[in-house]
Formats: C-alpha cells, sequence, structure tokens
C-alpha cells in the first residue's frame, strides 16, 4: 500500500547520488526537495543531502511516511550504500520501504510521445543490462530485463537510453534502425513516482529490499 504524506527517495546507483522529499496526497505528488551530488568515497555523500532536503523542505525524519530507493544496477558501491541507507531509515522509523529499479525511473520520465523504450545500464565491455518497456493506459510495464550481449533480445523500440560507456552494437543497431537515443537521467523524485504509479514493490520488511546486480562485485563499470 503507498503511504500518504512525505515519502524519501534515494537514488545513489549512478555517478551522482540524487535525494528528494515527495510529498503524496490524494494521488498528487508534489516536489516539495530534491538535490544532486557526484558520488565520493569519503564521506557519507547520501546522509548529508537526507539532512540538507530534509531542511529544505523544512520536515524531520520523524515526518517521512516512507522511504524510496534505487536498487540498480550500476556502481556496486553506490548501490549498496543507497539500500543500506533506505533500510535503516525505513527501519528506525518503523516505515514502508520500496525498491525501484534505475531503469525504471529512468523510464518513468520519458516524454509521452515514447512508447516502446529501453533503458541500458551497467555497461561493462560489448554487455549492458537491457530493460525494455511499453506505455499501457499511460503505465510503464516491463516487457524484458536482463544481461545482454547483442541485440537479438531487442524489440520493436522508439527510443533507447544509454550513455557513454554502452556497447558499441547498441549504438550501431540505433543508427541502423534510426531509432532515437537519450543519455539516461537519475533522480530521486523519479525514482519515487515510479513507485507510487505501480513501479516499485513495497515492503513493511527492509530487509526484503535487495540490491539488484548486473555482474558480480567490481565487474560492474563504476560511475564515480
Amino acid at each position: 500500500m503507498i503511504p500518504s504524506g512525505l515519502i524519501l527517495g534515494i537514488e545513489s546507483s549512478q555517478r551522482h547520488v540524487s535525494v528528494a522529499i515527495v510529498e503524496c496526497a490524494c494521488e498528487s505528488l508534489t516536489i516539495r526537495s530534491q538535490l544532486s551530488r557526484e558520488a565520493s568515497r569519503e564521506g557519507d555523500v547520501i546522509m548529508s543531502l537526507i539532512d540538507e532536503v530534509t531542511r529544505e523542505a523544512k520536515c524531520m525524519p520523524a515526518d517521512l511516511a516512507g522511504v524510496v530507493v534505487s536498487v540498480g544496477p550500476g556502481g556496486f558501491t553506490g548501490v549498496r550504500m543507497g539500500v543500506a541507507s533506505a533500510q535503516a531509515i525505513a527501519e528506525s522509523r518503523g516505515i514502508p520501504i520500496a525498491a525501484v529499479t534505475s531503469a525504471r525511473g529512468v523510464v518513468q520520465r520519458v516524454s509521452e510521445s515514447s512508447q516502446q523504450v529501453a533503458i541500458a545500464l551497467a555497461s561493462k565491455g560489448e554487455s549492458c543490462w537491457l530493460a525494455q518497456y511499453s506505455r499501457v493506459n499511460r503505465k510503464w510495464i516491463e516487457q524484458s530485463s536482463q544481461c545482454v550481449a547483442s541485440s537479438d533480445a531487442l524489440g520493436t523500440l522508439d527510443l533507447v537510453c544509454f550513455d557513454a560507456f554502452a556497447p558499441s552494437w547498441l549504438k550501431s543497431w540505433c543508427v541502423e534502425r534510426s531509432v532515437a537515443s537519450a543519455e539516461p537521467i537519475f533522480l530521486a523524485a523519479a525514482v519515487v513516482e515510479a513507485a507510487c504509479d505501480g513501479g516499485g514493490v513495497w515492503h513493511s520488511d527492509p530487509a526484503q529490499v535487495l540490491p539488484l546486480y548486473a555482474h558480480s562485485a567490481g565487474v560492474t563499470v563504476r560511475h564515480s
């Protein structure tokens, strides 16, 4: 069940950490505060940003009704730290927690003109994690998500989101078929929106939220 009130969002799977406070009321969402900062191996960027966004939103941790976290795939350390932080907050406050994949957060903000979209993440050489979505009744439905190393799994698409690390075959596939491409955008508020739009799973037990790794530790390209 989607909680009403202030929801904390955490997206730390990529090179920048994003944290947001979103107010959920009467099926409407309002971004109260959202901040991003480049990830660092020194210091806890996530908790620092949480402190900043709660001050900016004029609320306290005790005011939170729920927390949503991006579980990857992405950088091993970033995903692990984001999930651990969200679990700790949910456990200490006794509030529900939702897990949303990084790809689902990205597709949440894709233009309504796109109906068939693929999100490529966690690239390593000529392989990547590829999630494909279709828009059905204004909601994004995941069609497939898996680690791939060729274009065999690609369906009919009108947009593919990937970064500079994407496999060469994916970039060539888009060019050859005149399929639009765009850089994926990772925002905490979009992760919350996705969770409230049926794109995440809510849990009362924080331990049920687990990271999603496309590759084993140390293999995924680390964006930090």
